[in-house]
């Protein structure tokens, strides 16, 4: 993971992953597109690697970004300045979590609709107490789980930069995995349905080992030498991604129920097969050379993904507010011809980078100063 670029007028510590932010920028196109219903371009966007769908590398990302942030700001200004900016992300993301509940409280409830009614049904029928469940995070509905869970990420990711910069990387690893074993029972695994209780699609428990390993991966780059990929690992790692997209991709033939619907590519406990098929195709991606790596970041479509992936959080917001809105049109959408579906699900997708302009050309009229802390801040 050594490719980078430090653009003209940038300090060392504004330096980023400008390929990483065109992956992450592609998961919130891929994921996007997912959410569009029966869309034709979901034959390309939803698990087209393997068994694991664009929000394994987005919240892996997410980890990894904000150690090798975090990491360079504990070295540099102490433990302080990180639990400051971790409080700092965990309070901005629980704001705009708690600005999207009201805003589609508002509107569900300003337009009725059935399909609205199916979604988000207690806004319905106990809007006070729905809501407040809402913004307590034991009520998510929709897509309202990323936002709240990387609030208590932030909150937590002090004490791992911690352990791992006092070399406490194993235990601390060994930690999250058991968790996420524990989560492989179902254990806190939310309802299928957001009738009652709904704490989101995700088990939060088994995602927190995909946010921690990024982290750790993210903070090795800071702490160590960056992480080389050995030529063993990606013959190994080939050996193991191809057969499992293959496979993939056969499913709908093969007619495996335990390929549809088995605990090992669960989605909501990321399952174990899932996480193999994510991490073969990661190493792969780590070994591509350096060079055209920033290559293809740079390109023309590089550079669009980019926005997209510096910009993630409102655009992210963004996406969630589209999925609201799209939810009251699922079955005219669904009627539509093929063609007119790709038109709409392409038109969709591009309105992505409206919020991401926005807040590019907000940053540049307010730039940040160039210190350790809030360079991180500025991310």
């Amino acid at each position: 993971m050594q490719a980078r670029t430090q653009h003209q007028g940038d300090s060392p510590a504004t330096e980023r992953y400008v390929w990483i932010d065109a992956i992450r920028g592609l998961c919130l196109v891929l994921m996007t597109l997912d959410h569009i219903p029966d869309n034709p371009l979901q034959h390309l966007s939803y698990e087209p690697l393997g068994f694991f769908t664009a929000a394994y590398p987005f919240i892996f990302l997410s980890g990894f970004v904000n150690g090798r942030q975090l990491a360079r700001v504990y070295t540099e200004a102490g433990p302080q300045a990180v639990r400051r900016l971790s409080w700092l992300r965990a309070r901005r993301a629980y704001f705009w979590h708690a600005v999207t509940v009201l805003a589609t409280v508002a509107l569900v409830r300003g337009f009725p609709d059935r399909d609205w009614q199916e979604v988000f049904s207690l806004y319905y029928t106990h809007l006070l107490s729905a809501t407040v469940a809402s913004l307590s995070s034991i009520y998510l509905p929709g897509l309202f789980f990323i936002l709240p869970a990387y609030a208590l990420f932030f909150v937590l990711t002090p004490f791992v930069v911690r352990q791992i910069a006092k070399g406490r990387t194993l235990p601390v690893m060994a930690a999250a995995w058991a968790v996420w074993g524990l989560a492989q029972t179902n254990f806190l695994t939310p309802s299928d349905t957001p009738a009652r209780f709904f704490a989101g699609y995700f088990n939060l428990i088994a995602w927190q080992a995909v946010f921690f390993t990024g982290l750790l991966c993210g903070a090795r780059t800071r702490y160590a030498n960056p992480i080389q990929v050995p030529r063993w690992a990606v013959r190994t790692a080939f050996l193991v991604a191809a057969p499992l997209m293959i496979l993939r991709h056969l499913r709908p033939f093969l007619g495996w129920e335990y390929l549809r619907n088995g605990g090992a590519v669960n989605p909501r406990t990321a399952g174990w097969l899932g996480l193999l098929s994510f991490a073969a195709v990661t190493l792969l991606v780590c070994a591509v050379p350096a060079d055209l790596r920033l290559r293809a970041a740079d390109s023309a479509i590089g550079r669009a993904l980019r926005l997209l992936g510096q910009n993630m959080m409102p655009v992210y917001i963004w996406h969630v507010a589209l999925w609201t809105c799209l939810v009251r049109y699922n079955e005219r959408f669904i009627g539509m011809p093929p063609g007119k579906q790709t038109i709409m699900a392409i038109t969709a997708g591009s309105t992505l980078f409206m919020p991401a302009l926005f807040n590019a050309r907000r940053k540049r009229i307010n730039p940040q100063p160039h210190s350790p802390s809030r360079a991180a801040e500025a991310q």
